[in-house]
């Protein structure tokens, strides 16, 4: 453990984050315009011009778990988000080792996000621009640099620039929608709407709603910032719902508009033709917006979207290392607050380091693409594991922590079916054999390893401390009860 020199000097920077403020960190932490240019083809590629089905059955899910998630905020939130949650909920051993899970989705999603930028803006130049070669390495490393060094500086700044980036990423791409549909006039794709938009019925759907949860993973990174967001109690359960409805309701507004603009009179066609065409954004874009600027507002979108989305996650994975280092579970070093700009600092630069060990280490062995598959598929089945978890915790809680307040609706049938629509893409996910009749290939197939690797390196770390500091894991499992948030009654 780090000496008390390297402990907490300051106090995070409580009542800075308000409502509407939370509510783009929500946002951003989903990536929307990333996940359009990038999850959607994935979608496609086997159901066809059902997106907007699937994003329908996404949003419901999510509506659910976000349900649980507001109930059980109601009475337990700090900076270390699901550590105390899911602890006191399922107990010390399971409900750690689970929450360890959300830091494989906060820790590597900065790195795969920049090596996607650097990707996207790499092969960008030397589609429309060969003459100007830009590689994909300093766009990586100025990248992450730029996340850290906004986070690094304050909440205030770091939120200020999530609103402005997220804010644009939205408008580009729903206005780039609603000029595509403007645009196909009265040949609207009507058959979205109907389990035809698959080329294999049910299961194409299924298969599209996998990846269509990747879209919404992050509603939950609000939950780190309660300490520095004001009126927590209030705001963050409003906070919760805004996100996932707006963004339920961007995605299904996008994949329409996307689907209007390519045609969908074929869905087999759509879906082939929307996977596989590398350039399929840029020439919605150039017909929506004209061919001199629409390849451009792309790029901008991508690039606002990756800054929001790595600097959204940033604040809040950083805000779990600093509870961990706070409970002891992790080096008391992790829990310095910098007086002056009232940041974890320490964190901060721990999480840009790792961001560019991840970026770079993997890509030693693999392809940037094959990257940014691997990590994303295993944060999605991470995170889906999570939502379950939060589900049967919401029953727990109320059940026997407070059974007077336990209502069948909210805390038994809403738990419980938002439970069993994330257990089927994840089964979908793990086992697609039985679903849809295939394996999983290079690299997906290694995604349950990824899990498996994590899951073993979380239960030693909470062996580890058990042994070593016996009461962190309580101090972390109690942590509301030693902290105060501003502005609750």
């Amino acid at each position: 453990m780090a000496s008390a020199s390297s402990e907490n000097k300051g106090n995070l920077a409580a009542g800075s984050v308000r409502l509407g403020t939370l509510i783009f960190h929500g946002i951003s932490c989903l990536a929307p315009a990333f996940c359009t240019v990038f999850i959607m083809p994935v979608m496609a590629s086997a159901g066809g011009a059902s997106l907007v089905l699937a994003y329908i059955f996404a949003t419901i899910a999510c509506i659910f778990t976000g349900l649980s998630l507001m109930q059980i905020t109601k009475k337990i939130r700090s900076a270390g988000a699901l550590f105390p949650i899911l602890t006191k909920a399922l107990g010390p051993s399971i409900g750690f080792v689970s929450a360890w899970l959300w830091i494989l989705f906060g820790g590597a999603t900065i790195g795969i996000g920049t090596i996607v930028l650097g990707q996207f803006v790499s092969e960008f130049f030397i589609a429309y621009y060969p003459t100007i070669p830009v590689p994909a390495w300093p766009v990586t490393l100025i990248g992450i640099f730029l996340y850290t060094f906004s986070c690094y500086s304050g909440i205030r700044l770091s939120a200020r620039l999530t609103m402005i980036f997220g804010g644009l990423e939205i408008g580009i791409i729903a206005l780039l929608s609603l000029l595509l549909i403007s645009h196909a006039g009265t040949n609207q794709p009507t058959i979205v709407w109907t389990l035809d938009s698959s080329p294999i019925g049910i299961f194409g759907i299924i298969f599209a709603s996998i990846f269509a949860m990747t879209c919404f993973i992050g509603f939950e990174a609000l939950i780190p910032l309660v300490e520095e967001s004001y009126n927590a109690k209030r705001n963050l359960a409003i906070a919760i719902a805004v996100t996932i409805i707006a963004i339920g309701i961007f995605y299904i507004w996008t994949s329409y508009g996307i689907i209007a603009g390519v045609g969908a009179a074929d869905p087999a066609a759509f879906g082939k033709e929307f996977s596989t065409n590398k350039g399929i954004m840029y020439q919605l874009a150039d017909k929506a917006f004209g061919s001199l600027i629409g390849h451009w507002i792309i790029l901008l979108a991508i690039f606002n979207s990756t800054t929001a989305g790595c600097i959204a996650v940033t604040n809040a994975v950083t805000r779990i290392y600093y509870s961990l280092g706070r409970a002891k579970v992790f080096p008391a070093w992790f829990s310095y607050i910098s007086p002056k700009t009232q940041t974890p600092t320490n964190a901060i630069i721990f999480q840009g380091i790792i961001s560019v060990i991840i970026a770079f280490g993997f890509q030693i062995w693999m392809m940037p693409w094959d990257v940014f598959v691997l990590i994303a598929t295993s944060i999605t089945i991470a995170v889906l594991i999570i939502y379950v978890m939060v589900n049967i915790s919401c029953y727990i809680y109320y059940r026997y922590h407070y059974p007077k307040e336990f209502n069948w609706i909210k805390h038994a049938l809403f738990p419980f079916l938002g439970g069993l629509l994330m257990l089927l893409p994840l089964a979908a996910s793990l086992v697609p054999q039985w679903i849809f009749g295939y394996y999983n290939e290079y690299p997906v197939n290694l995604a349950v390893y990824v899990i498996i690797v994590w899951l073993i390196a979380g239960i030693s770390l909470y062996l580890y401390v058990r042994a070593t500091e016996p009461k962190a894991i309580q101090r972390l499992t109690n942590e509301m009860d030693t902290i105060k948030l501003a502005g609750e009654e």
